[in-house]
């Protein structure tokens, strides 16, 4: 059964989320606490599934975002130059990786690329280390942010400048798209103050991502901005209606619930865990660029080798029993054919 399951894992700074997908359907999920207790819980459930691969979603605000033009290369030159920009960067950083976005249309043709970071990942060093000290194979780890693009694709969002505004257990999370390619993102944690108040705090990140936005050159001021709000109430109407009013940014609610159908997931599971929709993402779709050092999935590469190598064996076998069969029945019919040609002499 391991080999139709998948283990898919979503850690914040104070909980882990641990789902069990079998054969593309979320067939149960755990969330832990981040402490002592719920590490020792984590550690019993990768025992009982000690062979199945895991996949780590990071949702934190320590991320970075560079956009970087880098001259066209390819194969193991093109690794040497993303490798040398990397370190140039983000010297140090444990979590990073570079995201290909295009190959630029101009007279250079350079390779655009979007370089990702976790800069602190002090959050989820436990839920590593029970990972570690079971050998589970962990195929990779990625930035949430990064499934919000397939959400995008998902849900054919088309906007050239689209701004999607989630609301997760750890915060509101605004990730920047141009058409359609992840650009930026951050997250702002909700104080329990704005709880009731939800439509003001949205009002102000809305505007604080905006500004950075046209600091960092991503927009113009004159930039007609998309947003999109993916809920399963109607109050995020009233906050989209409330945006246009105050920024006159273009604001768009989008109901969940008809996409939470057709992944086969219950509205009340999002309710209460968000982040179950990237996770299924990831569950079902091509996993994006891994942000982990290849010291963390190791145990991984050796179970898929061990898996290819049992598949390869298996194959042989089966080729084996398979001459086996056809010489054993050729051997009958020489047998019979024998007999029979005996029986035609005597007579």
């Amino acid at each position: 059964m391991a080999m139709f399951e998948k283990i898919i894992l979503c850690a914040t700074s104070y909980q882990l989320t641990a789902g069990i997908w079998r054969s593309g359907k979320l067939h149960s999920y755990q969330v832990y606490q981040n402490d002592e207790q719920g590490h020792q819980d984590f550690t019993q459930f990768l025992q009982q599934h000690n062979k199945t691969n895991i996949y780590l979603l990071a949702d934190a605000v320590e991320e970075d975002y560079r956009l970087e033009s880098l001259p066209h290369t390819f194969g193991s030159a093109r690794r040497e130059l993303v490798d040398r920009k990397l370190n140039q960067l983000y010297r140090g950083v444990i979590y990073r990786a570079a995201h290909f976005i295009q190959r630029e249309k101009d007279k250079r043709k350079d390779d655009l690329f979007l370089l990702i970071s976790l800069h602190n990942a002090e959050f989820m060093q436990g839920w590593v280390a029970c990972i570690e000290a079971q050998q589970a194979p962990l195929a990779g780890v990625y930035l949430l942010p990064m499934m919000s693009e397939m959400l995008v694709q998902r849900l054919k969002l088309k906007a050239p400048h689209l701004l999607l505004s989630e609301r997760l257990n750890s915060g509101l999370r605004q990730t920047y798209l141009h058409n359609g390619r992840l650009r930026i993102s951050r997250l702002a944690p909700i104080p329990t103050d704005m709880l009731n108040r939800l439509g003001y705090f949205y009002l102000n990140e809305t505007e604080k991502t905006r500004l950075y936005l046209i600091s960092q050159r991503f927009i113009a001021r004159d930039t007609e901005l998309h947003m999109v709000l993916p809920a399963l109430s109607d109050s995020s109407r009233q906050i989209c209606r409330a945006i246009e009013q105050e920024h006159g940014i273009v604001c768009e609610s989008i109901n969940l619930a008809d996409l939470a159908q057709s992944f086969k997931l219950e509205v009340r599971q999002l309710e209460l865990n968000p982040e179950l929709l990237h996770m299924h993402l990831l569950a079902t779709g091509n996993a994006p660029d891994n942000i982990a050092p290849a010291s963390l999935v190791k145990h991984h590469k050796i179970n898929s080798l061990r898996k290819s190598i049992n598949v390869a064996t298996t194959l042989v076998v089966l080729a084996g029993l398979a001459i086996s069969t056809i010489y054993l029945k050729q051997s009958v019919d020489d047998a019979v054919q024998q007999k029979q040609a005996l029986a035609d002499t005597r007579m």
